[in-house]
């Protein structure tokens, strides 16, 4: 990818195939298939590690996380409305719920 150049936003669609195409085990091959996504997507490898990561994303790829991937983000991706209720599946969230409302494109929060 020529950084140089502009670099198109991603679809939900492709964000779903990035998601599916990741890796079960980070390891070196790990790496080889996030540069052939990102060359194939047109988008940085960073921009594939986020979505593998759930950084980005989140709501879109969210059907297809795992258990223990669920029961990890729960308590950040609750409102606490929904924490206090003792909601535990973050797909029972409130439309307030972070991960429900999306969240703006771009790098996730915290990163430079």
């Amino acid at each position: 990818v020529d950084m140089d150049e502009p670099v198109l936003a991603l679809t939900a669609d492709q964000a779903l195939e990035i998601f599916r195409r990741r890796p079960e085990v980070a390891d070196a091959g790990a790496s080889l298939t996030c540069t052939q996504l990102s060359q194939q997507f047109e988008v940085t490898t960073t921009t594939i590690r986020h979505i593998w990561n759930r950084q980005t994303w989140k709501g879109t790829t969210l059907p297809l996380w795992t258990q223990q991937e669920l029961q990890a983000g729960t308590l950040k991706n609750l409102c606490a409305q929904c924490r206090e209720a003792g909601v535990t599946d973050l797909r029972q969230g409130c439309a307030s719920c972070p991960i429900k409302r999306g969240g703006k494109r771009g790098r996730p929060s915290g990163t430079k």
